[in-house]
């Protein structure tokens, strides 16, 4: 019983990562829940802590802003490093950037997330 628990679960697992991807490849946009993680070239970027914190924007000017906790993982390096991100960050991996489009605070009954846009 427990087995085919846990295989079912590795299985939706593996499919939201393809499913993940695919959106990636096809319109250059992620969400990325709390808890989770999504493959971005050579990277597992994962998301976690969403709530308000006093963070300067690109003009320096400091303010409550829900924000997120975001490691990135490089699978070539096997180095992490943490970045907090709102509504107007950008994350640099490698040459491209992406752009975090929401941050949405979980409700009780659903986590929260970040929505990442390709900058083309």
């Amino acid at each position: 019983m427990l087995n085919k628990f846990l295989i079912s679960t590795m299985i939706a697992f593996i499919m939201r990562l393809f499913i993940i991807t695919n959106d990636m490849e096809m319109n250059q946009t992620i969400v990325i829940t709390e808890t989770t993680q999504a493959s971005i070239l050579h990277y597992w970027v994962g998301v976690s802590n969403i709530w308000a914190r006093d963070l300067p924007n690109l003009k320096g000017v400091i303010a409550s802003r829900l924000s997120a906790n975001v490691t990135i993982f490089d699978l070539n390096t096997k180095k992490d490093h943490n970045q907090k991100v709102f509504t107007g960050s950008v994350l640099l991996l490698d040459t491209q950037k992406y752009q975090i489009v929401d941050v949405t605070e979980s409700n009780g009954s659903t986590l929260g997330s970040i929505t990442l846009q390709k900058i083309l």
